[in-house]
Parts: C-alpha cells; sequence; structure tokens
C-alpha cells in the first residue's frame, strides 16, 4: 500500500495502485462517482487545460504521474499535524 495525499481536497488514500488513486478520487466527488476512470480522468484532462495544465488521460498510470508533476497529488501524507490542543495548554500552565 502507499499513501498519497490529494492536494485539492486535502484528502488522503491508501492504495495498492494508481488504478486505485484515479478510483479513490473519483468516488470521493459526488459529481463523478456513476462515471468510469476514463471518463473522469478525460473530463478532469479537460478542466485542468482550461487552466493551461496538460494532463494526459490515456491510462491511470500518465494521469497519476501528470497529477504528481503538476502538484495535484503528493506521494504520502503532507497534511500538517495539528498539536493536540489540550495536552498544549496543559503543559504552559506548568
Amino acid at each position: 500500500m502507499e499513501t498519497y495525499t490529494y492536494t485539492p481536497t486535502a484528502v488522503v488514500f491508501n492504495v495498492k495502485s494508481k488504478t486505485g488513486i484515479v478510483t479513490a478520487i473519483r468516488k470521493g466527488s459526488i459529481f463523478f462517482v456513476d462515471q468510469t476512470n476514463k471518463e473522469y480522468m478525460k473530463g478532469y484532462s479537460n478542466r485542468s487545460s482550461l487552466l493551461g495544465e496538460a494532463i494526459r488521460f490515456d491510462n491511470e498510470k500518465n494521469f497519476v504521474d501528470d497529477l504528481i508533476k503538476i502538484g495535484h497529488i503528493k506521494s504520502g501524507n503532507t497534511l500538517k499535524k495539528v498539536s493536540n490542543t489540550k495536552k498544549s495548554l496543559k503543559s504552559k500552565k506548568k
């Protein structure tokens, strides 16, 4: 299993393959859940092209590689960890 962070929605996925990443992102959106991965990748690529981003959609590997390249996906859990506020406050009182 590999961990990736989808930066537009700050969601962390643990997946076995790049196909799993595409499926997880697609299913995470109520607008695209009924599409196939192929349909989703094509639509995502088309929308991103309006922003000048070139994303290949011929297969999941190329699609994910391009999302990583432009920063939409990052390897690992890149979300900042929030400290335990109660614990931090207690240590300041001492």
